[in-house]
């Protein structure tokens, strides 16, 4: 048995140890994620053998976050060579939503190289279906595979769809996009070349500023099919709320009203004002709720072409499995419909972690143990210009 449980709305969208960026999380190797995508510098050798940054360290003679700047250093150790590759960073905060990032590399001898790039890393699920931008040239990315090399250009700028809004990204050179479902992977991957001459690398240098900008947001109430209060006062009565597990482990810590979770607002509904409910429990046992499917109108809104739930599960099974369903219905009498899966977007509300394509949108804690929300992300398939959302429904699996 699971519980999969939607939180009072979903969305619609149109000097410390880490910078004060939103979206954004500095690791200790330099390597970053910002709005789920991960930048890593890496080398491909003359038999496109892979080296990574994760050697690099914070510079001890830099306190971190000085002047808004943090530093590393280190090694990239190369098959190719006996002496490594030796890299430094420098990262800097240039506002609560940008940051410009600078490398130099540098090698004694010279190293065989084919590409040496800042890689991103792209979730499937966030670009799949949207667009990219080269300089002044749009790129359909495909929703279902079809080549590996998709952009091979020299550009300046390069924009894409992240998890809750766009990077832009400037001073590159030369990109390269490819789609690794060719070999089992569930990412896009963007590589920005260093400049440097042809040839074995001695000398190379980026230097780039990326900037998020988060997707405009409407919240979808769930008001007319909520069934459950966040607090419970006694366990296992049937009565709600939340899980049922009593006053000692429920949501009754989640703040009502607005909230920002993952970029992405929401709007948490007060059961007071809302027959004493706040939140859509469903599951697959009646001993834990009635409920197996509920449908929420969101007709007359302004046109969108994202979804994105507020959710999490309780008594998660192990590995990824079909929890449920999100069928959308448009007005022209056409269907889109999404599978939701444990482990791949959304995971149990106790101590959560980041999933593929569920970033933990908020945490806290009630009397048993840290609990947390997820934020996952639908891209509706549909013609933007034509086609509205009628309706959404979530069908548990049973």
């Amino acid at each position: 048995m699971v519980l999969w449980i939607g939180v009072a709305s979903v969305s619609l969208a149109a000097s410390s140890s880490n910078p004060d960026v939103s979206m954004l999380k500095l690791q200790s190797d330099g390597a970053f994620v910002f709005d789920g995508v991960l930048f890593s510098v890496a080398h491909f050798d003359s038999t496109w053998k892979r080296a990574e940054q994760t050697a690099l360290r914070p510079d001890p003679a830099a306190v971190p976050g000085t002047n808004g700047e943090w530093k590393f250093a280190g090694p990239m150790v190369t098959p190719a060579s006996a002496q490594p590759i030796m890299l430094k960073e420098t990262f800097q905060r240039a506002s609560d939503r940008s940051i410009r990032v600078s490398y130099v590399a540098d090698h004694a001898s010279g190293v065989p190289t084919e590409n040496f790039c800042l890689d991103l890393m792209v979730p499937v699920n966030y670009m799949a279906g949207k667009s990219v931008r080269v300089d002044e040239q749009t790129v359909d990315m495909p929703t279902q595979f079809k080549d590996v090399q998709l952009v091979v250009k020299a550009a300046k700028t390069l924009v894409l769809s992240a998890a809750t809004g766009t990077l832009t990204i400037k001073g590159i050179s030369r990109v390269l996009i490819q789609d690794n479902r060719k070999w089992g992977g569930s990412y896009f991957e963007a590589r920005l070349e260093f400049s440097r001459p042809k040839g074995p690398l001695q000398h190379a240098e980026l230097a780039v500023d990326v900037t998020y900008e988060p997707y405009v947001s409407t919240p979808v109430s769930l008001a007319s099919v909520t069934n459950r209060a966040f607090a419970d006062d006694k366990a296992n009565d049937g009565q709600g709320g939340w899980s049922d597990e009593g006053s000692g482990n429920d949501l009754s810590s989640l703040p009502l009203g607005p909230l920002v979770a993952a970029g992405v607002t929401f709007d948490i509904i007060d059961p007071a004002k809302n027959r004493g409910t706040s939140c859509l429990v469903i599951s697959q046992s009646k001993t834990h709720s009635a409920l197996t499917q509920a449908t929420v109108p969101v007709a007359n809104t302004p046109t969108y072409t994202h979804l994105y739930l507020l959710h999490a599960t309780a008594w998660t099974p192990s590995g990824s499995t079909v929890i449920g369903k999100v069928t959308t219905t448009y007005t022209d009498g056409s269907k889109s419909v999404q599978e939701i899966k444990t482990y791949r977007e959304v995971g149990n509300w106790w101590s959560p972690s980041t999933m593929p394509n569920g970033i933990v949108g908020w945490t806290g804690t009630n009397k048993s143990a840290p609990v947390g929300l997820y934020v996952s992300h639908i891209a509706w398939k549909r013609n933007r210009f034509t086609r509205s959302p009628l309706s959404r429904q979530g069908r548990q699996r049973g």
